[in-house]
Parts: C-alpha cells; structure tokens; sequence
C-alpha cells in the first residue's frame, strides 16, 4: 500500500555529504533497485557509478538487453547522482543513444553532473559493458524538489491549499 513519504522518510544524508549512507539506504531499501538487479556503487559530490546484472530476465527477443533496462540503468544513475543536490529529484526529460548491443553481463553506469541550478540539474551517463565497451550514453534533467516531496499525494494537497488561498 502506498504511503506518502514523510520529509524525516526521506532525508537522506546530503545535509551532511555523507554519501555512503545514501548508497547504502538505496541499496538495501529501494525495491526498485533490488528488483532490477541494480547496484550502487559509488556516489561522491556530482559523480554516481551503478551497475546492472544483465540476466535472462532483461533479455528482448533478440537475446540482447532489452532497451528499456539500458535506459532504466541509466536513469536511475542520474538520479542516484542528482542526490548529490538534494534528496529528492524525479526525472524531467531525457535523451539516450544506443551505441551497441548489450549482452548478458555486467553493465556499469556512470553519472557525471554537468549543470546543478535552483531546481534542475543536467546528468551525462554513460554505460559500459564487462569489456569497457559503450553500450549507450544518455543525457537527464532532473527536477529538484525543493519545497515539497514527491508523490500524486502531496501534489493533490499543495495544489487543493493553491485553490483554497485563491478563493478567498
């Protein structure tokens, strides 16, 4: 069952830059992460590395990683990167090239911010497979919640509170 995060839920250790703990709350919380056999392994200010066991299960037809797992190893790294900036970030837009075919195996992500504002940020990924080889690179802006969380929930209430001061 769904329940609206708190900001105490969520507060993760960028006030105080200790980037282990946000490393290590993703990876043993997350579901996300867990049920797509993502990683983190690395976060320092404006640099993310996470990696994906490509197994059997995120294999398209073709026997090759299907798209959309390469894209989701590459969105969650920009995001786990934007963490550096604040603790809650949702993906604005992006842009991703398929540079060649990922086989089953390891494949690394690594984020590097490019421009961090008031509330976007600009992420460059590149992904590599067990050999070293580019497998994609893609570019994310991501949105920064500043004021409020995340979440249908808490848009519903600021939005209902933005009606109600203007009818009056």
């Amino acid at each position: 069952m769904y329940r609206t995060p708190t900001p105490t839920d969520c507060k993760f250790a960028t006030d105080t830059r200790d980037y282990q703990d946000i490393v290590d709350k993703l990876n043993a919380e997350d579901s996300f992460l867990k049920n797509t056999c993502l990683t983190v392994t690395r976060l320092e200010d404006g640099l993310a590395v996470t990696q994906m066991n490509a197994t059997e299960e995120v294999l398209n037809i073709y026997g090759m990683v299907h798209g959309g797992a390469v894209f989701t190893l590459a969105d969650t790294t920009a995001g786990v990167c934007a963490l550096t900036n604040t603790p809650h970030v949702v993906t604005l837009g992006s842009s991703i090239n398929f540079i060649r075919a990922a086989t089953p195996g390891l494949l690394t992500a690594t984020a590097t911010r490019v421009h961090a504002g008031k509330t976007t940020g600009v992420y460059d990924v590149e992904i590599v497979n067990e050999k070293g080889k580019l497998v994609a690179n893609a570019t994310f802006t991501m949105f920064f919640y500043r004021d409020t969380l995340p979440g249908p929930k808490n848009h519903e209430s600021r939005h209902k509170n933005d009606a109600d001061q203007t009818s009056k």
